[in-house]
């Protein structure tokens, strides 16, 4: 695997700039250096990320997660997170990493050859598997064809379906499958998800939000923190504090008006959640993050 992975370094340190670059390939991006904090702290939609070089964190939900070039990450819902990349501890060499945003269409087709029950249903919407060579593979061949770009239309696809399979075969199947399979909690939690999505702002309650998933209430609340380790509530509230964050590093906006602006009626009640979540004031959190990147 070590000579598949140098293979990979090599060509994403040849198409990637600092930070995010798409390479040409539908759905697939690459990520080279050191990523400012907010840029790192935001709704992920759901993806396979696979770390080439160097190390990342990830916080989603109050579960931390650290993966390297052994491993692999896949979310499977609109998740808000916080994460931090690290280079190569031995080499210094910068952090690197891929990422396929999953299509459900896609997935849809590929699931049409599975049997209903070969894969059991997932009991989260994100989590670690293990690399394997036969994946790495995969995920190189993709990436070669950045070398060969006349190629991309016809042989993307075939290898997009292909990583997408092996990874249904694999630790973390259960949670890919989930999201093209009507009628799955996975897929009534995300609907739920999408409705909060575009409503972050407005006052929402678990009784509205379980009646756009077509659940009972308890069993809405249940199965919502099952998947995504958060209340609905607090996933609401997570989406407010990251855009706010996003607000205050990238405007010129106070943070009182940044505070009304993502949908709370207290400013303070703003301030003391927005320190507790990002372990800094919102005042400050903003003078660090654009002190180092900006």
């Amino acid at each position: 695997m070590k000579s598949k992975l140098n293979e990979l370094i090599s060509i994403v340190g040849d198409i990637a700039t600092s930070g995010k670059t798409d390479t040409g390939i539908p759905r697939i991006a690459v990520v080279k250096g050191k990523i400012p904090e907010h840029k790192l702290s935001g709704l992920y939609e759901p993806m396979i990320n696979l770390v080439i070089q160097g190390s990342k964190r990830l916080n989603v939900g109050g579960d931390v997660f650290h993966y390297s070039p052994s491993t692999y990450f896949v979310m499977s819902v609109d998740l808000p997170a916080t994460g931090e990349v690290f280079p190569d501890t031995s080499s210094g060499e910068p952090y690197m990493a891929i990422a396929l945003t999953i299509s459900s269409a896609v997935l849809g087709e590929i699931l049409e050859g599975f049997q209903p029950h070969s894969i059991p249903s997932a009991s989260k919407g994100y989590g670690i598997g293990n690399m394997t060579s036969e994946l790495l593979d995969v995920w190189l061949r993709l990436l070669k064809l950045t070398q060969r770009p006349e190629m991309i239309a016809f042989l993307a696809p075939l290898y997009e379906k292909e990583l997408l399979y092996l990874t249904l075969l694999g630790a973390q199947g259960a949670v890919l499958r989930d999201i093209a399979i009507q009628g799955t909690t996975l897929k009534q939690v995300h609907t739920s998800i999408k409705w909060i999505r575009a409503h972050f702002k407005e006052a929402i309650t678990v009784p509205e939000l379980a009646e756009i998933a077509g659940m009972s209430e308890p069993s809405f609340f249940r199965k919502f923190k099952s998947v995504t380790s958060l209340t609905p509530i607090q996933y609401q509230k997570q989406m407010r504090l990251l855009e706010a964050r996003r607000l205050l590093v990238e405007t010129d906006s106070s943070a009182g008006a940044v505070s009304y602006e993502v949908g709370y009626e207290s400013h303070s009640q703003f301030t003391r959640d927005y320190t507790r979540f990002f372990e800094r004031s919102p005042s400050k959190d903003a003078k660090v993050i654009k002190a180092l990147f900006m």
